[in-house]
């Protein structure tokens, strides 16, 4: 679950004003109308979408709107709608601004219930004037709820039909039928000729012409903000330059775009394209290529080469994580020889010239610059753990290095990305631009523990790297447009962004994930593969985490025998499985059979292994627990005392693994007849578990469950009761009405009012 704005890891929502330049002129009637729409009565319409060819300059205009309806005492909240990951997850920080609280953030954004509906319902009751702000929703069918199309107005925008909030849209998309008739169109256009030559001679600098000159320019470039933009950039960085042949002034530049000798932008998989959409891609495309052939001539040739590499990368900024120099700089590399110093320079150039955006003082204090590794989370085999992540999800995270990732990332306009990538070389190309990327994102996921994806501290690291993932993922896998070990590399990588998602409660994207990758190994790699295999792993590992329990054992004892087959009985991959099996076999109440494995399992782990290696610890208290439920607590306690100790060492006293052995060994001091070990011990980890993890989150849950039961032993009859009623109320939300952590607490609050309660439940061993 992402943390709330304000957090590490959650995304922000403010506007993005520092876009907005000196050089934004014009638009002055659409404004105003802007800004008499959002301030307009309820009742008319206030659903409106900025439509137009990319690079017009729609998300300025949003920008400056927004900026205005800010100054007015309007609340202003900017989401991109570039990627579904996106969407998702900017609409989620509304909703918390908006005040929703953690049970209700949980159960809609698990798929529970509905996220869209819950967001309305906030924005109706919210008491301020509001702005929405959906940028790049050039898809509007993924604003549509599930099952519906986008008109019906039952998705993520809908009418606002009364109160005091306005939607706002920038999209590509310009047909009315799409939209539906509840949105009123403004299409943003060319500049007029006056307002294009004042951008031009505004960028450029003195020295560069006079204003026909511009102007015929600006003719040229179909007065086209972002055209004018690069060309102006360049035409201002070329001042002074030594070289003869350097264009430094209007007319020159205009020569140059004329003498073209670039090949036109041919689009193979858009060859339906209308010409008026074909037009604004040869421009820019012209104009970068002036641009980049401006920084070849000042020592920079490889600043083309980087520009293509980005854009095969999800159209979502691309954090300085992904940008490992030894990777981009190998022999086989895209750009031999390259070091930090020199990738940093490239990107500060391709920025002077407004071919991308990068923050505008470098990176930020605990982000990872171009020449650092990330140490991101590892991409492998994904530990067994990974079964009780699902729940996990709090709305607090600490801090952590990831904490600014989210803002220290390269971006690219939209159109310079689309123009940069279907270029015919590059085209050409695809394949080894792909196998890069995906070097890329392999390079900075291998750098920590396979505990990662699970850690809060890492979230904001893997929020960033997920859209990519994914991306990669359908890219490298469709069509065998990636070598096999590029496929193979973006299996394990979206593998692993799946369990950051399902760590911060994130069901469905989780399990889309999951499958999506399982899918493409089959596919491409084959059903034996170690990729493949350990898609299977996460994929078994949902079932199990949703109580899907036969499900899941089917699923785990195919990995076992695929494992087996390939690499032997005691290989640390079939032991993965083989705990995983264990633990299935716990919860379905085979406790004798679950014993025995785990013991076989710990035996190998050990020895293989290490005694503190974290994967031998979640085994060995996997055999503390089953010996619990067996009614052997001697032995239990002994197992738990030495797991605390060594959990301690290695993850530390507040992590959650350690909080909930000592959680463990509290109740097991409760049923012994220890309340007054138990008690101050309940308090402790339930006061750490909420700050770390939040309180609706199901280790929180458990143990809150668990002091219960403590009171009612000691007669709090009622305050037991009254616990027992909230938890149930969550775990209900978290894990579902038919979840046996959610049936164990409805007997328990049966108990507690004395009522029949039913049969006990087996197994439901208490997760690691």
């Amino acid at each position: 679950m992402q943390p709330p704005s304000g957090t590490p890891g959650s995304r922000s929502l403010a506007v993005p004003a520092g876009r907005l330049d000196d050089a934004f002129t014009g638009r002055e009637p659409l404004l105003r109308e802007l800004d008499r729409v959002v301030g307009a009565p309820p009742g008319d319409c206030r659903n409106l979408v900025l439509c137009g060819l990319g690079g017009c300059g729609k998300t300025t205009v949003a920008i400056a709107a927004a900026r205005t309806a800010a100054r007015n005492g309007v609340e202003a909240w900017w989401v991109s709608a570039a990627t579904r990951a996106e969407l998702h997850d900017g609409m989620r920080q509304v909703a918390v601004r908006l005040g929703a609280g953690d049970a209700e953030l949980t159960r809609a954004w698990s798929g529970m219930d509905s996220a869209t509906d819950l967001l309305w319902r906030m924005l109706g009751r919210h008491p301020r004037p509001w702005l929405l702000v959906v940028d790049n929703a050039d898809d509007p069918e993924l604003l549509a709820a599930e099952g519906g199309a986008f008109a019906d107005g039952t998705g993520w925008l809908r009418p606002v039909a009364a109160g005091a909030g306005t939607v706002l849209v920038t999209s590509r998309h310009r047909n009315p039928l799409a939209w539906g008739a509840w949105w009123r169109l403004r299409t943003v256009g060319p500049l007029t000729r006056p307002e294009a030559t004042r951008v031009l001679m505004r960028v450029a600098g003195p020295g560069a012409g006079t204003a026909a000159d511009a102007a015929a320019l600006a003719d040229r470039l179909g007065r086209m903000p972002l055209a004018l933009r690069l060309a102006g950039a360049q035409l201002a960085a070329a001042v002074g330059a030594p070289w003869p042949d350097a264009v430094t002034t209007f007319d020159a530049y205009g020569q140059q775009l004329a003498a073209g000798g670039w090949q036109q932008l041919l689009e193979p998989e858009g060859a339906g394209m209308a010409e008026a959409d074909r037009a604004p891609r040869r421009i820019v495309s012209r104009t970068w290529e002036l641009s980049l052939d401006h920084l070849a001539r000042q020592g920079m040739p490889e600043a083309r080469e980087l520009l293509r590499l980005l854009s095969f990368f999800a159209e979502a900024p691309v954090p300085y994580a992904l940008l490992t120099p030894s990777v981009l700089g190998a022999p086989a590399g895209v750009l031999p020889g390259l070091d930090g110093t020199r990738l940093w320079r490239l990107l500060k150039a391709l920025a002077d010239l407004h071919l991308i955006d990068i923050p505008e003082n470098g990176p930020r204090s605990g982000s990872a610059p171009p020449g650092n590794s990330a140490g991101s989370a590892a991409a492998g085999s994904g530990a067994e753990h990974a079964a009780d992540a699902g729940n996990r999800g709090s709305d607090e995270a600490p801090d952590g290095d990831g904490a600014e990732v989210l803002r220290d990332a390269v971006r690219l306009h939209p159109l310079v990305r689309a123009a940069s990538r279907l270029q015919s070389e590059a085209m050409t190309r695809r394949a080894a631009y792909l196998e890069a990327a995906t070097d890329l994102l392999a390079a900075a996921t291998q750098g920590e523990s396979h505990v990662s994806p699970e850690d809060p501290a890492r979230w904001p690291l893997w929020q960033a790297i997920t859209p990519h993932a994914q991306h990669l993922l359908h890219e490298t896998g469709a069509h065998a447009a990636g070598s096999a070990r590029a496929v193979a590399q973006a299996v394990r990588v979206a593998v692993a962004t799946g369990r950051a998602l399902r760590a911060r409660g994130l069901y469905g994207q989780a399990e889309d994930t999951f499958a999506a990758a399982l899918e493409t190994g089959r596919r491409v790699l084959g059903e034996g593969h170690d990729a493949t295999l350990t898609a299977h792993h996460e994929v078994a590992a949902m079932h199990h985490a949703r109580g899907r329990l036969a499900e899941a054992a089917a699923g785990f004892r195919d990995l076992v025998r695929h494992r087996s087959a390939a690499l032997g009985r005691d290989h640390p991959q079939t032991l993965l499985g083989r705990h995983m099996l264990a633990y299935v076999r716990h919860d379905q109440g085979r406790l004798t059979e679950a014993e025995a494995e785990y013991r076989a399992v710990l035996r190998t782990r050990t020895r293989v292994l290490g005694e503190t290696d974290p994967l031998t610890l979640a085994t060995r208290y996997r055999v503390a627990r089953v010996l619990d439920d067996l009614g052997r607590p001697a032995e239990a306690e002994t197992e738990y005392a030495a797991v605390l100790a060594l959990r301690t060492e290695v993850f530390g006293a507040a992590h959650p693994r350690t909080l909930i052995v000592r959680r463990e060994l509290a109740r097991l001091h409760h049923d012994r007849g220890r309340p007054d070990l138990a008690g101050p011990e309940f308090d402790e980890v339930i006061v750490v578990q909420r700050q770390v993890l939040g309180n609706t989150h199901r280790d929180t849950l458990l143990s809150r469950s668990c002091r219960a039961r403590l009171w009612q032993t000691q007669g709090r009859t009622a305050r037991a009761a009254a616990e027992f009623r909230e938890v149930l109320r969550d775990l209900t939300t978290v894990m579902g009405e038919d979840h046996p952590y959610t049936a164990t607490a409805r007997r328990y609050l049966a108990e507690a009012l004395d009522e029949p309660t039913g049969p006990p439940e087996t197994g439901g061993g208490v997760p690691d």
